[in-house]
């Protein structure tokens, strides 16, 4: 072969290999660009889908902690109107049995006076017929109130302990177990503990009831 026929045909053959690598690379390139782009994507959207999960997450600890502090106020201020009707039908309910019980002539253990009682027996029981007659009906109603008032306090006070944090239902029992000897202390730590819930800050000096 004619020398320089066989330079041509070598620098053809070698600029043909060289086509043929470009080719190759380039098809290479462009099936590694995909691959990483798709993977790219592929990790874009499960980040995308992870944050919009979070996000939802995040909406319905919220929407519930929002709905349970509507509840938690709605029971913190029941229990409070509970207790004051409580205390309420309480003292009158021993008011009442206070009066009932004045009317119950005393023992006398002096002759002359208890002669004086015997004469005086038939208006004294007659007085005390119409007085206690007049007074039983008031009686069995405050009783009744007083009963109401105290089922109320219970179940307000199941709901506080199921809702509230501890320092709240803590507040709240030690009110119920206590309010017969001190009910303004133990509605002031009540009242200052819910607030402290509800976000609002504690009263210096609560209100007396």
């Amino acid at each position: 072969m004619d020398p320089g026929v066989k330079a041509a045909w070598i620098s053809s053959m070698m600029a043909l290999a060289v086509a043929v690598i470009g080719v190759i690379a380039t098809g290479i390139a462009q099936w590694w660009g995909t691959k990483t782009a798709h993977a790219n994507a592929l990790a874009l959207f499960a980040a995308q889908a992870a944050e919009q999960n979070r996000i939802r997450a995040e909406e319905a600890v919220e929407r519930n902690s929002t709905a349970f502090l509507a509840d938690r106020r709605a029971v913190y201020a029941q229990f409070i109107r509970a207790m004051r009707r409580l205390r309420d039908a309480k003292d009158k309910y021993d008011e009442l049995t206070e009066r009932q019980s004045s009317l119950i002539p005393e023992p006398s253990d002096d002759p002359e006076r208890l002669e004086e009682r015997v004469g005086e027996l038939g208006a004294i029981i007659a007085e005390m017929q119409t007085a206690h007659e007049s007074r039983m009906a008031e009686m069995q109603t405050a009783f009744e109130s007083r009963m109401a008032a105290y089922e109320e306090v219970d179940l307000t006070l199941d709901e506080i302990l199921m809702l509230a944090p501890a320092e709240v239902a803590d507040a709240a029992r030690s009110w119920y177990i206590t309010w017969k000897d001190d009910y303004n202390n133990g509605y002031g730590l009540f009242v200052n503990a819910a607030r402290l819930d509800v976000g609002a800050q504690p009263l210096v000096r609560p209100p007396l009831v």
